[in-house]
């Protein structure tokens, strides 16, 4: 399971990686026990935009807590894009 922000980056990610289910959270700040809490029990990894990544790895942090099983990548933090990137830019970057 791998959860992003934009729905436009789920539907490209299941392209080029389609052996994961991916979802979009729809908005950076919907990254919340509310709208996962269907994911309890699944292993995911979240990639957020670049800039995200602190927000969303402090929120993961806390729905450990509650039982998710949540890594965060920071894949894109490493990179030099600027602030909203996203694993579809990457992807895109890429090839």
């Amino acid at each position: 399971m791998a959860i992003v922000e934009s729905e436009k980056t789920a539907i490209i990610m299941s392209m080029f990686l389609p052996d994961f289910i991916w979802l979009a959270t729809g908005s950076k700040g919907n990254f919340k026990y509310e709208l996962l809490e269907p994911l309890k029990k699944r292993n995911c990894f979240a990639f957020p935009d670049k800039g995200e990544f602190e927000n969303w790895n402090n929120r993961a942090t806390e729905l450990k807590t509650k039982g998710f099983k949540i890594a965060v990548s920071d894949l894109l933090e490493q990179t030099d894009y600027k602030n909203g990137f996203d694993l579809a830019d990457y992807y895109f970057k890429l090839n």
